[in-house]
């Protein structure tokens, strides 16, 4: 299944001379090359090849990450990653779940559960990207399920708690407006509702009146997440080329750049 959403690359950690931050960085190392690979989906020649690739380099994160848990826990605590590790764990198991329909769309919710009670309990610190990647999984698990979901009632259920779950995410956490992951969050929103309309593409209305309010409709939502990043894309041109892209692909012609 060719993934309709860029998971985030991980800013470098930084490399200590511990065993367990050694074997987290082999974490992230395969993590980000699965990253690379998805990226490079929409223009490979061989997207079966890509998208299996990438999911052998989850896999390989997601082994490094439980290992660097599970033997170099003490370790990364002390060296305040072991919630960077949890949340890495957690990433690799969405991306797996995403790329292959066989997985555990649900192994998740315990890495979720577990980092949220650490840091509930002030056992673990975790940065700004990661409190919003904490709060924000769930939204991004539930977008998983949606694609799976053969119901249109239910998958509409999971696309719309998934945006909110994102919207309360940044809520809570609140990141600088130009934070990464306020971006990485708006785009994925935005990839959400293209992802939704598309599932509903099918049973759309028939009717014309009826067919032009359920399409004005979608536009609004993605609009509506696009225009949150507004400041940012006045003055960041990469930014502005990758929504530009979004722009077309959902079939919205207004330039977020004109008003």
């Amino acid at each position: 299944m060719t993934s309709t959403i860029r998971p985030i690359a991980l800013a470098a950690l930084m490399l200590l001379a511990a065993c367990g931050a050694h074997r987290l960085s082999q974490a992230q190392d395969s993590f980000n090359e699965g990253v690379r690979l998805e990226a490079q989906l929409a223009e490979s020649t061989n997207p079966l090849t890509s998208s299996t690739q990438a999911l052998q380099n989850y896999r390989l994160a997601l082994s490094d990450s439980q290992k660097a848990l599970d033997k170099y826990g003490d370790s990364l605590k002390k060296d305040k990653l072991y919630g960077t590790a949890l949340i890495l764990n957690a990433l690799c198991q969405w991306r797996i779940a995403e790329l292959d329909a066989n997985a555990d769309a649900e192994a998740i919710k315990k890495v979720v559960a577990a980092t949220e009670t650490l840091a509930k309990d002030q056992k673990i610190k975790l940065g700004t990207r990661d409190q919003v990647l904490l709060k924000a999984l769930p939204g991004f698990r539930e977008h998983t399920l949606a694609q799976r979901e053969k119901d249109p009632a239910r998958a509409k259920e999971l696309y719309t708690s998934s945006l909110q779950t994102l919207d309360k995410a940044l809520s809570d956490v609140s990141p600088p407006e130009d934070h990464p992951i306020r971006v990485y969050v708006r785009l994925f929103q935005m990839r959400t509702v293209r992802a939704w309309r598309w599932a509903e593409f099918p049973t759309r209305p028939e009717e014309p009146v009826d067919r032009k309010k359920w399409l004005k409709e979608f536009n609004a939502r993605y609009v509506g997440y696009r225009n949150h990043l507004g400041p940012l894309l006045a003055s960041n041109d990469a930014l502005y080329k990758q929504v530009r892209e979004l722009d077309k692909d959902f079939g919205v012609k207004s330039d977020p750049r004109k008003g």
